[in-house]
């Protein structure tokens, strides 16, 4: 049994309502239904039963609410005890899209080894900020990165912008010969692209294309498309497409930067982390005062 599930079941008994309890902590609707449902599932008995428009809890659900309370009070006086600086340990969960993780990575092991070096940071991938956002809500991840504007009901921390440029692999055809690095769009455009999908990250502009390029101004030839960066890195190396996307991902592929000419739009990542839960876990309040921006320079 999840504590997360012992609080969300604790919140429905006192409000009698499962959109008010849910408003009270506040997470979604069906994060404490499915909170419930894992606990009515582990018990083998009902704790609820509908009563107009909230519910009531069971014999059951009033016995098992009375021996929760204690032992979660219990478990919070004992975590408390134990977060002494250099003794704090356990996991810390952390998801996002394959590159919103990819590129966040570093810092967050950093900042977990200088702060908790006993905890243990999983890094999960996600399939879009929404999903993101869910297992946020869920307290199912402690951590989130997402590239569109959180969610409220979470605390947030602002990442370093991440900028996108063109790129190619040295062997690409367009840069054969060439003594400098900048080309007329119009040139670029003769030339096929590989685009990453949406599902590796996500814009608030709705006019740049799902790896950021404006193709309502200047489309492309896109013949490949994938939301693996294995399979971008993999297709890049043979030399035959161009690639438009963040300029951490180019370096460390070893790309050779475009200048694209009579251009003139740019465009760029806002990443966050997000929370729910960084009051209710002292591995996870450490971690995320070391993340912070006015001390992001030392990690």
């Amino acid at each position: 049994m999840e504590l997360h599930d012992i609080k969300y079941f604790i919140a429905a008994i006192d409000h009698k309502s499962v959109s008010k309890a849910a408003a009270s902590i506040p997470v979604s609707a069906g994060s404490i239904s499915k909170a419930i449902s894992r606990i009515e599932d582990e018990v083998g008995s009902l704790l609820f039963f509908r009563k107009g428009r909230g519910i009531e809890p069971t014999d059951v659900g009033l016995k098992l609410a009375s021996d929760l309370r204690s032992v979660n009070m219990q478990l919070e006086s004992a975590l408390h005890q134990a977060s002494a600086p250099g003794k704090i340990g356990g996991e810390i969960r952390a998801v996002g899209t394959e590159f919103l993780i990819w590129s966040q990575a570093p810092k967050l092991v950093k900042a977990a080894a200088r702060v908790a070096p006993q905890s243990r940071l999983t890094l999960r991938t996600t399939t879009s900020d929404a999903a993101t956002l869910e297992l946020v809500h869920e307290r199912s991840a402690h951590l989130g990165v997402v590239s569109t504007p959180p969610s409220k009901g979470t605390e947030s921390l602002r990442q370093e912008r991440i900028p996108f440029a063109t790129a190619a692999h040295h062997k690409h055809p367009l840069l054969k010969g060439r003594r400098t690095t900048q080309v007329h769009i119009d040139e670029v455009l003769t030339h096929p692209f590989l685009c990453l999908n949406e599902s590796l990250y996500e814009f608030s502009e709705k006019k740049w294309t799902a790896d950021g390029w404006r193709d309502d101004q200047f489309p492309r030839a896109t013949t490949v498309r994938t939301s693996s960066l294995l399979t971008a890195q993999r297709v890049l190396n043979l030399g035959n497409h161009l690639f438009y996307g963040p300029k951490e991902l180019i370096e460390e592929w070893g790309l050779a930067g475009i200048q694209p000419t009579g251009c003139p739009f740019e465009c760029a990542l806002h990443p966050s982390l997000v929370s729910s839960s960084v009051g209710e876990n002292r591995v996870l309040q450490l971690i995320w005062e070391a993340l912070q921006t006015k001390k992001l320079k030392d990690l």
